[in-house]
């Protein structure tokens, strides 16, 4: 994501002011060595925060508006958070409103495991007997690549809870199995997730099914960090339409949320850019 910083004229300063409460950008006017102004906008959504420049720890504002009424909402955080990620900022707090002040929602934006996909470990189960399988020899540094019996006793939770269920898992360990066939797992301090793929097309191949078992977090927040993770080892939206999605499920297996990954999401699309203010 490439990041432009520019100096942002009095005009455009007047345009932000109704995104901004009080306190805060007095605090940034009368502090401007250590304070900046981020400002996010394109076609899609557009939004304002104030940074301590010098902890460069925590976002004291931000406001959203989206555009277009369509738009899930956790696409709009994601926006923002990778965008303090790219800042290496830790998001706090994220209130999303919409274009009349009306609060949609406000979300705890955790700073580990959320935006920072690298906290979580990905891992690629084969079987033992398969160390041929075609998929090794194009692990990225960032994979762990064991064999399905090494596998913690969370992720065979998750296993045997959700992969069998579609008939997936049962796929996976059948005398015919695909070679192309791998279990992909998401793991850590918050999540535990599984999904069986597909490495010779690299896509996904059938349902998402995840267990969720955060500590303290939003389903919303679980599902959105999965799908991070996933796109962070490099699978493909191959088809126009949704080719799947991800449910995020309790330790009993109630359903609390399910995301349907389209063919392109709008984070894949949107020009983000950042003005950062030094001077007013």
């Amino acid at each position: 994501m490439d990041i432009q910083y520019t100096l942002i004229g009095s005009d455009e300063i007047a345009a932000i002011r109704d995104f901004i409460s009080d306190e805060d950008f007095e605090g940034f006017v009368n502090n401007g060595s250590r304070y900046a102004l981020c400002a996010i906008d394109n076609d899609r959504l557009c939004g304002v925060g104030i940074f301590d420049a010098k902890q460069t720890a925590e976002i004291l504002d931000v406001i959203v508006t989206d555009e277009l009424r369509g738009h899930i909402e956790q696409d709009i955080v994601r926006n923002i958070g990778e965008i303090c990620d790219k800042l290496n900022c830790d998001a706090v707090t994220m209130d999303v409103y919409d274009e009349d002040g009306v609060l949609l929602f406000d979300d705890l934006l955790r700073a580990e495991g959320y935006v920072h996909v690298q906290t979580v470990t990905i891992y690629r189960f084969y079987l033992e007997e398969l160390d041929d399988n075609p998929f090794l020899s194009k692990a990225r540094p960032d994979e762990h690549i064991i064999p399905l019996a090494k596998a913690s006793e969370q992720m065979k939770k998750a296993l045997s809870n959700e992969l069998k269920k579609s008939g997936a898992y049962d796929k996976f360990l059948s005398a015919d199995h695909d070679p192309g066939l791998s279990v992909v797992c998401v793991e850590n301090s918050a999540i535990t997730g599984c999904v069986l793929v597909d490495n010779l097309k690299d896509e996904y191949g059938f349902e998402l099914s995840y267990l969720y078992s955060a500590k303290g977090g939003s389903p919303r927040v679980m599902v959105d960090m999965i799908a991070a993770a996933l796109d962070n080892v490099n699978f493909r939206y191959t088809l126009p339409d949704a080719v799947g999605y991800i449910t995020a499920m309790n330790e009993t297996s109630d359903n609390l949320v399910k995301k349907v990954i389209p063919g392109a999401r709008i984070v894949d699309h949107i020009n983000r850019y950042i003005k950062l203010i030094t001077e007013v």
